[in-house]
């Protein structure tokens, strides 16, 4: 027909790009946030929260998938609070893109 593989392929692009990339820009500002929570209160160092925005990002994106392996906590509650967030966000992930 007239285009409609390319239709189709552009539907099924939009379907699948835009959640994923809108969760990869989440987890990105949120591993933000969860930095400066740590950075804000002091935290200490001692099992890695403060080795940086990577390891933020890591402790994040693990969680988000359900596999956090507790070698690495959140001390203070702005990043209690974020990795929760996190956590319910990855449990409802596909509940969340059904719905779009």
């Amino acid at each position: 027909p007239n285009g409609g593989f390319q239709g189709l392929l552009r539907k099924t692009s939009i379907a699948l790009l835009l959640p994923y990339g809108v969760c990869i820009a989440a987890l990105l500002v949120l591993a933000g946030a969860y930095e400066a929570a740590a950075k804000s209160e002091d935290a200490p160092g001692e099992d890695g929260v403060n080795d940086g925005y990577g390891t933020s990002l890591l402790l994040l994106w693990a969680t988000f998938h359900g596999a956090a392996w507790g070698h690495r906590v959140p001390i203070t509650w702005g990043q209690r609070a974020i990795a929760c967030l996190v956590a319910s966000g990855g449990y409802l992930w596909r509940q969340i893109v059904l719905i779009l």
